[in-house]
């Protein structure tokens, strides 16, 4: 499944689906019914309720926190973690939202310039990373 998918996101795609994954698996092994397909909008969020670790919103942030104090280098937690988190749940957000980011901050709770801000940083970041890639 994972081979058969061309990334558009690239590695920042490929990073997020797998960071997803080993949150979900919740210790155990990963598999491919824990998400859907890589680059659907709909992935199947299943909680871990019955699974070692648990499955509420505090238990997913200790894990996620855990795995990259354990996995990231110094100077890069707070980018890495923080703002992927950041960056996918404005993403969602968004995509929920139909793009239309004045009711996506009003769902995030945030000021809609602020997200405009938050959106347009993230093209800039990926632009950036795209001139890189193509060097």
């Amino acid at each position: 499944m994972l081979l058969d998918h061309d990334w558009p996101g690239n590695v920042r795609e490929l990073e997020n689906y797998m960071a997803r994954a080993v949150v979900l698996a919740g210790g155990g092994p990963l598999r491919s019914d824990l998400l859907g397909p890589p680059g659907r909008v709909d992935r199947p969020w299943r909680p871990l309720r019955g699974r070692q670790g648990g499955g509420d919103l505090q238990t997913l942030i200790r894990q996620l926190v855990r795995l990259g104090v354990e996995s990231l280098p110094d100077g890069e937690l707070d980018r890495r973690i923080v703002g992927g988190v950041e960056r996918e749940l404005i993403e969602h957000v968004l995509n929920q939202c139909d793009g239309t980011q004045v009711t996506a901050a009003r769902r995030l709770g945030i000021n809609r310039n602020t997200l405009h801000k938050k959106v347009d940083e993230f093209r800039k970041a990926d632009q950036a990373a795209n001139a890189v890639e193509q060097r």
